[in-house]
Order: structure tokens, then sequence, then C-alpha cells
């Protein structure tokens, strides 16, 4: 994520919860034991909050959670039988289990939207044009050369950026991202090259 400033909310100004690019995605259904119909789908990576109003928002009590502890919380939302289905998890990109994240969050900021209070405390904002960088219409490294960091807030990245033929078109992205630290560059040129070459 870029420009943090833009995903996170102004607590000088009583903001708790904030939605960058509100607009970005269509509707979501919800988590199965939470019934039948649909919300507002969120991208993950632009949803800032505090964290008492995560732990509000989530319903979690504690700051720390074991193991069984998020299973039981998932089983809860999802059912016991979610996530052991018979979707292909080869093919999974685009099931319902590949938005299971977004259909909690959606469905959990829903609820807490219809608590009346909740909305002044909540903001969020629309952009006319779109500010990611995604894997489906991945820039060429001309393209990348003329880009600017400042008009964009996120990434998504290819699935396996550091394999054979995807590199080529990855490290352009690194050297844009990061062009004014080259120890990162370098250091992640390194770890392909120890652990993946």
């Amino acid at each position: 994520m870029f420009n943090l400033t833009n995903h996170i909310p102004d607590i000088t100004n009583g903001k708790k919860l904030h939605i960058h690019n509100i607009a970005c995605c269509g509707p979501v259904k919800v988590p199965p034991m939470r019934g039948n119909h649909e919300v507002k789908m969120y991208s993950m990576s632009t949803i800032g909050a505090t964290i008492k109003i995560w732990k509000e928002i989530m319903g979690l009590k504690k700051n720390v959670l074991s193991i069984k502890e998020i299973e039981d919380y998932i089983i809860d939302e999802f059912g016991e039988d979610f996530f052991n289905s018979t979707v292909d998890y080869s093919k999974i990109h685009g099931a319902f289990e590949w938005y299971a994240d977004q259909s909690l969050f959606g469905y959990k900021i829903d609820e807490w939207l219809k608590i009346p209070d909740n909305k002044k405390i909540f903001s969020y904002d629309l952009l006319p044009y779109k500010r990611r960088i995604d894997r489906a219409e991945w820039p060429t490294p001309e393209t990348f050369s003329k880009m600017k960091i400042e008009d964009y807030d996120d990434c998504h990245q290819p699935v396996e950026p550091y394999a054979n033929g995807e590199w080529e078109k990855y490290k352009p992205f690194l050297e844009f991202a990061f062009r004014n630290d080259e120890k990162l560059i370098k250091r992640f040129t390194e770890y392909r090259k120890d652990f993946i070459t």
C-alpha cells in the first residue's frame, strides 16, 4: 500500500473507520451462517480503523486469540463445512471461498453501520479514477518508468512474481515502488537468487 494517509481514519476529526475508494467493488454474499443476501464488498487494503473499532466491528473481546479461538470464530461465521467443500482449489479464483475475507468484513461492517451513532465516526472517499496497479492489467517496464508513486494507492501483485518469466515483469515494479531504496531492491533480487532460482 502506498500513500498510507489516504487509507486511515482522521482521528483528529473524530473518525474511527475509513474506507478508501468505497466504490471499488460490487456486492458479495454474506457468510453462510449469516443469511442468504449480499452486502457491499470492500477492497481489503482500503479499510482502516482503530484497534478498538476493529474489535467492535468484528465482535472480538480480546487483543490476541489462540489458533483454536480463531478457528471457532471462522466456523461460527461460515459453518463447519465451508472450507472443506468440494471446491477445486486449483481453480478457486472467483469462487465464493476466494472472497471469504471480503464476505466476512463486508457483513461485519454492514452490521456495524446499522447503528446510527457509528455513522458519525465513519468516513469514506470515492475516487473518479483507478488508483490500483492490478495484475490483470500489469504495466510494461516502459510504463512503470513513467509512472509516479503518488498517483497510486496499492498494488494487486502477480501470483508468482519471483517465477521465471514473471520476475522480468515484476522487477520494474520494485524499481518503481522502491526507487529510493536500492538496498531493498537488492534484497528482493538476492532473495530470488538464493531461494527461487
